[in-house]
């Protein structure tokens, strides 16, 4: 018991020098006891060092999963009802097979646990280490079987669409007359694509308040259901973020996502204007709305808002219609232009801009949307 203690007091300080750390890996150390000896003997327990990942390394490899497998006469079957999650790690998946008398494989499945290198979570671990070491009796050997997974990421750091023109010309009744600052702009970065999904990346303009907000998104263009969402916000006041932080600590997770959706990353994703020209058909994206004037904000808001495609040989049709509590404080909204899932693909994403009014009058804020199109089908 004194070996354990002594072991546990040294996971302690080791985690110290960890979390001093910069480094992307995260190591720890699993006592393992040792067959030869007696629990309590002073060498009856070895500390191992192992790769226990519960976040990903390396943006190009992801750990998916860690296979223990307790080997000989381990006497885990009194453990079958209980919760083997033993510390309780948000996303972590464990299954026991207790298929061989003499056998007892544990999978665990960490995936979906990214570490945000803070206290708490470290804690975590440590907890499941210590609990672990209670489970490995005198005749339990160690296989630690890792799976690497690469993914298909890009190294480079997203840049966000550009947008500030297009928005400047489309919305030019509600700028403010400054050169530098028409509008507080959220950012758009592209992030992966299919036939009919789209991920994207939105950092939030917050100001005045101090933080820095980013949503990521994975949306169906069949429907516009958003199907994963992750978000990221901290206080930039007492904190050094921006989204080049916010991209290291998440494109572990995203890449993973991405493939989990059968994504495939944007190479040099561009916004088009213009005409959208499918085989031999020539489409053209158009608005309406509908606005009603508020006499305390005195000025007019939006209540209803569609936009549609129009096809030269097809017809037209509304791929999108929303509805508003009145006051909605949205100046407008209109489509800005497309972006291309493929060369070949009848679907596209509309990119839809609104303008909501500034808390105190100008700059107002820029928001951004995206509706999904088919350029064959539905049209009257």
């Amino acid at each position: 018991m004194k070996t354990l203690l002594k072991s546990i007091l040294f996971l302690l300080v080791l985690s110290q020098i960890l979390l001093a750390t910069t480094d992307y890996i995260l190591d720890t150390y699993i006592p393992i006891a040792n067959p030869q000896a007696e629990l309590e003997d002073k060498d009856g327990i070895k500390l191992y060092k192992v790769p226990f990942y519960t976040f990903y390394s390396y943006s190009e490899s992801a750990i998916g999963s860690v296979t223990w497998e307790y080997l000989v006469n381990t006497p885990h079957g009194n453990l079958k009802n209980t919760d083997i999650n033993l510390a309780n790690i948000e996303g972590l998946k464990v299954e026991v097979d207790y298929a061989s008398g003499n056998n007892c494989t544990v999978f665990i499945d960490s995936k979906n646990v990214v570490h945000d290198y803070t206290s708490n979570d470290f804690e975590k671990i440590l907890d499941y280490v210590k609990k672990a070491t209670q489970l490995n009796l005198k005749n339990a050997k160690l296989n630690c079987n890792i799976e690497e997974k690469h993914l298909a990421m890009h190294d480079n750091l997203p840049k966000p669409l550009l947008l500030q023109s297009v928005v400047d010309s489309t919305f030019s009744d509600y700028k403010l007359g400054r050169s530098k600052l028409h509008f507080l702009y959220d950012n758009v970065y592209l992030l992966g694509k299919s036939k009919t999904k789209i991920a994207y990346a939105i950092e939030y303009d917050t100001d005045p308040a101090d933080l820095v907000r980013i949503e990521t998104f994975i949306q169906d263009l069949v429907n516009d259901e958003i199907v994963w969402k992750d978000t990221y916000q901290k206080d930039s006041h007492t904190n050094k973020v921006n989204f080049s932080i916010y991209w290291r600590a998440k494109k572990g997770l995203i890449a993973q996502t991405l493939q989990d959706y059968k994504l495939k990353p944007f190479s040099k994703p561009t916004l088009q204007r213009g005409a959208i020209h499918y085989k031999n058909d020539v489409l053209n994206l158009k608005a309406s709305s509908k606005k009603s004037w508020s006499k305390d904000w005195s000025s007019d808001f939006l209540e209803q808002s569609s936009v549609f495609l129009d096809s030269k040989l097809e017809g037209n049709k509304r791929v999108d219609f929303q509805k508003y509590q009145f006051p909605s404080h949205i100046l407008d909204r209109k489509p800005i232009g497309y972006i291309r899932l493929d060369e070949n693909n009848q679907r596209i994403a509309i990119v839809v801009a609104k303008v909501q009014r500034g808390w105190e009058g100008p700059p107002h804020n820029i928001h951004y949307e995206f509706v999904g199109a088919n350029l064959r089908i539905g049209f009257k």
